[in-house]
């Protein structure tokens, strides 16, 4: 498979219109900050990946009120999802707020999630960065970042000596979870289109990262096939081997009530993603 990013020309047009956001995988050569990275295990965390989350993200152009009544919807949604203890799909709902505000507040409970669901050392240098930078935070804002900071370092110090606690939050199973938002279903169905007119547009901007947070919402919102299987192929242009990825063409494909063009691409999504697994097995093999 190439690793030249082809970028589906495909968008929602309008309200209820939808599609598939597709695009060659083979992303490995991306930078990327996937929910589990090295974290897990080195006590240095690469500038180059604190610089990598706090990136300007794409967002699609939007007037004031959209813009507004957008970043509440957001905001609301990661409240409601970290009170369920699904810290998974609230970093999504806080990242995608960041997207269209780039506040620190949306920033800050972003990384707030991080360090819910285990990225203690990336949380606490990204901690460590907001305080360094003049994002025009109050005292008592800062002193609530360095609070967090310290409890980063104190996970960072219990997973040092008790590694056995460490736990991984169910991905695909915030994913199946009960939709977040339930609102009337013209409500809906607005804040389905501005959720995939995001994600088409960090697609065709290659932030794949951002893209799949926003079809993971947009999934949440109207649990439609086109956004799962656009989740799913947003993950394998970061990682062509993405187990999660991997689960949803399964649960897809297992589902059924698929059209003709969804089971196809579903299930050649999934062929292409075993055989890269195949082929790291295989080397991972001979080089043992």
């Amino acid at each position: 498979m190439s690793n030249n990013a082809e970028h589906s020309n495909a968008h929602a047009h309008s309200e209820g219109e939808s599609s598939v956001a597709e695009g060659a995988v083979g992303a490995s050569v991306l930078l990327y900050i996937p929910r589990f990275e090295t974290s897990w295990s080195e006590s240095v965390v690469r500038s180059d990946l604190v610089d990598h989350c706090l990136r300007p993200r794409p967002s699609a152009p939007l007037d004031d009120d959209t813009s507004k009544w957008l970043h509440k919807q957001l905001i609301t949604a990661g409240h409601e999802e970290n009170k369920r203890g699904h810290h998974l799909a609230a970093h999504s709902w806080f990242e995608c707020a960041y997207c269209i505000s780039g506040s620190a507040l949306d920033l800050i409970s972003s990384i707030n999630m991080r360090l819910k669901f285990g990225q203690c050392h990336m949380a606490k240098a990204l901690y460590q960065r907001v305080l360094e930078m003049d994002v025009g935070l109050t005292e008592e804002q800062l002193q609530v970042v360095q609070r967090k900071q310290e409890e980063a370092a104190d996970a960072v110090r219990r997973r040092a000596t008790q590694p056995w606690q460490n736990r991984f939050e169910d991905e695909l199973g915030q994913l199946l979870g009960e939709p977040v938002i339930r609102s009337p279903v013209k409500i809906q169905q607005q804040l389905l289109y501005r959720l995939r007119e995001q994600g088409h547009l960090c697609n065709d901007k290659s932030d794949f990262e951002s893209a799949h947070m926003w079809f993971d919402c947009a999934w949440d919102v109207g649990r439609q096939v086109c956004d799962f299987l656009s989740a799913a192929n947003m993950r394998i242009k970061l990682i062509n081997t993405s187990p999660v990825a991997e689960a949803i063409y399964e649960y897809v494909l297992a589902c059924g009530g698929l059209t003709e063009k969804e089971q196809n691409l579903a299930a050649m999504k999934l062929k292409d993603l075993r055989d890269c697994v195949g082929i790291d097995l295989n080397a991972l093999a001979i080089s043992a």
